[in-house]
């Protein structure tokens, strides 16, 4: 069964009920479709901030040097947020070895809640920065800032 926890909706969990090859490969089908359009959007995300968000506020003239180094820690931990080998391979071996799934179900697991605490405390090292610049704006700063959002982000930004 694939899901979504409530905690972390963007992330898909995998649950394996029952014993059934079939099941489980389908599942994991479905879970592997999951991860690439989770991935797909949120790298479009992740791109909007590294190229435009996060260097506008790190070139700020008047931003302090403590915020600015916190915004460069983020663009460097996005490396991190790729959903990697140690996701996919597992599960991909699964589809085309459905034998495989009870000895790999512990593993995939554990990557995956493994993936979800690491973008968990990037979302929340996120927030803490973001959310106080965005705050401290004042009108003019705001449209100056709109204003330099390239087209291809005004629309979802």
């Amino acid at each position: 069964v694939v899901s979504k926890t409530n905690d972390l909706p963007l992330i898909p969990t995998v649950t394996f009920e029952g014993d059934a090859k079939t099941s489980a490969a389908s599942a994991v089908k479905r879970l592997l479709r999951e991860l690439h359009i989770f991935e797909k959007s949120f790298f479009a995300h992740l791109e909007f901030e590294k190229l435009v968000m996060f260097p506008f506020f790190i070139y700020e003239k008047n931003q302090a040097r403590d915020v600015k180094d916190a915004l460069n820690n983020l663009i460097e931990n996005h490396t991190e947020l790729e959903v990697s080998d140690e996701i996919y391979s597992p599960l991909e071996h699964i589809v085309s070895d459905s034998d495989s799934y009870n000895h790999l179900k512990e593993t995939v697991s554990g990557n995956i809640l493994q993936y979800a605490e690491n973008l968990e405390i990037h979302l929340n090292e996120k927030e803490e920065i973001i959310v106080g610049i965005l705050l401290r704006l004042n009108h003019e700063q705001y449209k100056y800032y709109r204003k330099h959002i390239p087209w291809k982000y005004k629309i979802r930004y």
